[in-house]
């Protein structure tokens, strides 16, 4: 999928989620400015990955995906540093990672590779790997979870621009036209690839 697909998707997803969406759901905020996307590439000290950075660029944090919104430029960095202090502090050392006999992430708890761009109420994330295990591939998803670590979802990991094209695809089939359908489906289940 070509980086210019991503705010003709945001745009598609924001317009469904304003017709069929539960009542309580608000919009996303406009698109981080360049200066912005600059300074949480300073702090990271790398490029945000071109996908990430076209997200950020159509809407910067709030766009819904289930119970997970979409993480502000700002946001992304405040969660990836945390994330980071906690993880140097040795908070996670004794953390055991659930195993993933297929190698596609790390056996870390939390690694700097792994960049948020998304989160629940409970301070679960969705990340974007970018220091895969040894059968990954940069730039898959990977779900984080508080009491759990990082998980991988037993459909495959699809690159940002598969989940959000597969989140679309979802909302675009019909199954979930009705506001209590969408709000009672979970991100995984929104973001799952139709057959």
């Amino acid at each position: 999928m070509c980086e210019t697909a991503i705010p003709r998707l945001v745009t598609h997803i924001v317009a469904w989620l304003a017709e069929h969406g539960p009542e309580w759901l608000s919009p996303p905020n406009p698109g981080a400015s360049e200066a912005a996307l600059a300074q949480l590439e300073a702090q990271l000290g790398r490029e945000l990955p071109p996908i990430l950075r076209d997200l950020l660029h159509a809407a910067d944090g709030e766009l819904a995906i289930g119970e997970y919104k979409t993480l502000s430029a700002a946001d992304v960095y405040r969660n990836w540093a945390l994330l980071n202090r906690l993880a140097a502090e040795g908070r996670f050392a004794n953390r055991e990672v659930y195993p993933d006999d297929r190698g596609l992430i790390r056996a870390d708890w939390w690694h700097p590779g792994y960049l948020p761009f998304a989160e629940d109420s409970c301070g679960n994330l969705i990340c974007i790997d970018l220091d895969p295990g040894p059968q990954g591939s940069v730039g898959q998803i990977v779900w984080w979870e508080t009491a759990e670590g990082p998980l991988v979802d037993n459909d495959g990991i699809p690159a940002l621009a598969d989940f959000l094209q597969a989140y679309w695809d979802n909302l675009a089939s019909g199954a979930y036209d009705a506001p209590d359908v969408w709000d009672n489906a979970g991100a995984q289940d929104l973001t799952r690839r139709l057959p």
